[in-house]
């Protein structure tokens, strides 16, 4: 038996930790916040998000796919519409690609709280969407492509 060893290149692996969450800025309330950090909790970069209300922001879902791009759930505040769902798509350098919000009917506090990667290039999000007929909901919905909604379920009753 011939055995041959081969000598790999020596490799420094970086790992980075994310956080989602919200910062309290001045004259601003809660923001939507996401951090990046080092392996020594170094802060490296963060963003934040401040709704047209200029209240309340949250992030509590956030995802990595395969490509690089970071998305994250959470709420907005918005004028005349109460809190609504929020989902984002940002590239490697944190620089927004894309968003969606979802109102509920009742104009109450609807908030994504997470968000999974299916098959392909299908996101998954689950929230609580409030709505004049129901009051706070289950929502779940599908979207295709990473942009194009596919499917909504609501799941009615109180909880």
């Amino acid at each position: 038996m011939t055995m041959k060893t081969t000598q790999l290149p020596s490799m420094v692996m970086t790992i980075s930790t994310w956080s989602v969450g919200y910062m309290t800025e001045t004259g601003e309330d809660h923001n939507l916040w996401v951090a990046k950090f080092d392996s020594e909790l170094n802060l490296l970069e963060q963003l934040t998000v401040n709704g047209s209300a200029n209240s309340t922001d949250d992030g509590y879902g956030i995802l990595f796919d395969g490509a690089g791009h970071l998305y994250v759930a959470g709420t907005l505040s918005e004028i005349h519409q109460g809190y609504n769902i929020w989902l984002a798509r940002y590239d490697r350098n944190l620089d927004l690609r894309a968003y969606t919000t979802v109102n509920g009917s009742a104009d109450g506090y609807d908030t994504g709280l997470g968000v999974v990667l299916g098959r392909g290039r299908d996101l998954y999000i689950s929230a609580t969407i409030t709505e004049v007929s129901g009051g706070a909901n289950i929502w779940l919905a599908h979207y295709r492509t990473r942009a194009v909604l596919g499917r909504i379920r609501r799941i009615f009753g109180r909880y």
